[in-house]
């Protein structure tokens, strides 16, 4: 038995929804995510990845469009994906 047996239903239905949408996304839009998820800002975002915040924010923009394939809406970044997402990345970082 594994951690993942002691997990309800809806914890792992979240993890698999999470595991889904981030295999819509392409490298950059996760890495993007990666670090929201650490935290930063869409500015330290773009210093560290070397772009433009406002290419930043057009892949956050594509990001949430491809919310609605998985999650059914569109959600908000910060505020509903962030959340989402998180535990999924630190559960299978590698």
């Amino acid at each position: 038995m594994t951690w993942l047996d002691d997990l309800k239903p809806e914890q792992r239905t979240e993890l698999e929804k999470a595991r889904q949408f981030l295999q819509l996304l392409g490298q950059p839009e996760r890495d993007v995510v990666m670090l929201a998820v650490q935290g930063h800002s869409d500015q330290i975002i773009a210093s560290q990845r070397y772009i433009s915040e406002h290419t930043v924010r057009r892949h956050i923009e594509n990001i949430q469009n491809k919310t609605i394939d998985v999650y059914g809406r569109k959600l908000k970044f910060r505020q509903q994906l962030v959340p989402k997402v998180a535990p999924y990345l630190f559960l299978y970082s590698s």
